[in-house]
């Protein structure tokens, strides 16, 4: 099995299991200082998804390299 292969799919479950989460924070009553916290771990996942991104892409960038290079 490709290391990209499994880090693509592992991904793709923390981003439907945070998808799951973020709806059902949405969905339960919260007051006002619940709500401003959830807004800014809201903020937070979607900056640490977009590095999760960011990092993914570099090391599918590396380890094409590194294969390239290992095979002449």
């Amino acid at each position: 099995m490709d290391t990209t292969d499994r880090l693509g799919r592992a991904r793709d479950r923390l981003d439907r299991a945070l998808d799951r989460l973020d709806r059902a924070l949405a969905a339960a009553p919260v007051d006002d200082g619940t709500a401003r916290e959830l807004r800014r771990v809201q903020a937070e996942n979607a900056r640490l998804r977009e590095t999760t991104h960011t990092v993914s892409r570099r090391l599918d960038i590396t380890i094409g390299r590194l294969k390239s290079v290992l095979e002449g």
